[in-house]
């Protein structure tokens, strides 16, 4: 049975508590390898992931389980090994909890969004044969030792019930106008921002490790540069470019650096050179990888461009170097005829611009031969911006939000809502004398939500105050640093069928 054979609200109910599971998975496996977890919570971390695999199975989400399954066995190794986990190990469970919940929230109908579903099965099995050559093991005292961690991160899941909890809390506020509660509500929203920062230079310095470890195993010399301020980024964040700083690296050291013989042949110095740089930029965070290395072969793209049917021989001969430069995105592209204990695995950019184009940022390459790459990330901040409709209310001093992934078409309906009542936010009346009523219609994928407010519409930039699941109806932003009640109507307003006419302005 497909997903869009069963009744919309159980596919949603599905969607809400899988994503909640999720985020204890994201939780107990970050608790298990960085040797902190307990017994009960290993078996509740195999008990949510079969779960999750059972349910996805019998709402007809076949990824779903295609990568739950191949998680649960990911996590059945790591127990083998105690959790002590490679780096490979860590991305590809991080990758995994990402895509899912990628999956879940993908409307019916929508693209994968560029996730090669079956490289990244292909990895994991590869990863899972070759890892009892690559598992170290205890030290003397048999005692096994703790990975680096980041410091202070709070599951996904954890800080949207906060952020929920948050948004509550200011809607009473709203209704009681006291100061304590005022101070109340501010002292959590400022904790919400703090759970939601990490500090970036341990995960870069961590990296540049590995990149160098990685060269002395392929015979080569490199030194890795970081040029960047101590920053704090959201755990979002700091995942993707977790992921994304494995895959540049390691590409630049196999792909790019050349051998030490090499280089001297070629007049550079013996020993390669990559620097890593990030800071912040207005309202983003940028990040550039540059090695000095060879560069990109872009005749082997035109040549595996061909071979894969990506291109015709007279559209690879004229394509552009941005073209081909491009294709390094395309779902399991490689050069590489062949697999390797370190390249040619069939995923790596693809996955890593997914899951960056999900947060909102971009990524580029640029490329000269025997002269280097740079890889080149653009990422919002924790505190993201996100488009929305400004909604003025029909109460004084109150604005409401809804994101522009919704329609906004002038409508007077008979079936409208205020969602000032709705809210209990204020009684229902005509509006007062300074406020001109505005009826409107939000649309979305053939769901109309008829409401009344009291002005006109505008489109401006909100930063997320206190971030709250997708599943849940309201989140307070800000717009021009004054909170804002967003509302996502599906979730928010009640169904055509059950809406009460007494909440329409105007209405006894």
């Amino acid at each position: 049975m497909a997903a869009v054979d069963l009744p919309t609200s159980i596919v949603a109910q599905f969607r809400a508590a899988s994503i909640e599971r999720l985020g204890r998975i994201e939780t107990a496996w970050a608790a298990l390898t960085q040797r902190v977890g307990t017994a009960e919570g290993e078996r509740d971390l195999f008990h949510d992931v079969h779960t999750l695999k059972g349910e996805a199975r019998l709402v007809g989400f076949a990824d779903v389980v295609l990568i739950t399954q191949r998680l649960e066995d990911l996590l059945l190794a790591a127990r083998r090994r105690r959790y002590r986990v490679t780096e490979d190990v860590d991305v590809l469970a991080t990758m995994a909890i990402q895509f899912i919940r990628m999956l879940l929230r993908k409307r019916a109908g929508a693209s994968q969004g560029g996730i090669d579903i079956n490289g990244f099965l292909k990895q994991i099995d590869e990863v899972l044969v070759e890892w009892p050559r690559q598992s170290e093991a205890p030290d003397s005292s048999g005692a096994y030792t703790m990975r680096p961690t980041e410091g202070g991160k709070v599951s996904l899941a954890v800080r949207q019930r906060l952020g929920s909890a948050a948004t509550q809390m200011y809607l009473e506020l709203l209704s009681s106008k006291s100061p304590r509660l005022r101070r109340a509500w501010e002292i959590l929203a400022g904790e919400l921002a703090q759970l939601d920062a990490v500090a970036l230079m341990p995960l870069v310095r961590r990296h540049a490790a590995s990149a160098k470890d990685l060269a002395i195993e392929l015979g080569k010399e490199i030194d890795v540069a970081i040029d960047g301020p101590e920053i704090k980024v959201g755990v979002e964040i700091l995942d993707t470019i977790h992921g994304a700083l494995l895959h540049t690296l390691r590409n630049a050291v196999d792909h790019g650096i050349e051998t030490p013989e090499a280089r001297v042949a070629a007049n550079k110095p013996r020993r390669g050179n990559i620097v890593v740089r990030f800071g912040i930029a207005e309202d983003s965070i940028g990040l550039t990888v540059q090695d000095d290395g060879d560069g990109i072969d872009l005749d082997a793209i035109r040549r595996r461009a061909e071979t894969l049917g990506l291109l015709s021989p007279e559209d690879a001969l004229a394509a552009p170097d941005a073209t081909l430069l491009d294709l390094a995105f395309a779902p399991g592209f490689s050069v590489r005829e062949s697999v390797s204990t370190i390249s040619g695995r069939g995923i790596g950019l693809d996955a890593v611009r997914a899951t960056i184009e999900r947060l909102g940022g971009t990524i580029s390459l640029e490329s000269k031969r025997q002269i280097g790459v740079t890889v080149t990330l653009r990422l919002p901040q924790s505190r993201r911006i996100v488009e929305v409709h400004r909604l003025p209310s029909t109460q004084p001093g109150l604005v409401f939000a809804v994101p522009t992934t919704w329609t906004v078409r002038t409508e007077r309906r008979p079936d409208a809502l205020d969602p000032a009542a709705v809210m209990g936010l204020g009684r229902i009346h005509t509006g007062h004398a300074s406020t001109t009523l505005t009826y409107l219609v939000l649309s979305r994928d053939g769901d109309d939500y008829p409401i009344v407010v009291g002005g006109s519409v505008s489109r401006v930039g909100a930063a997320r105050l206190c971030p709250t699941s997708p599943d849940d109806g309201l989140e307070v932003v800000t717009i021009d640093n004054e909170p804002v009640i967003l509302i996502r109507p599906d979730t928010f307003f009640p169904p055509a069928s059950s809406r009460r006419p007494e909440l329409t302005p105007g209405r006894a």
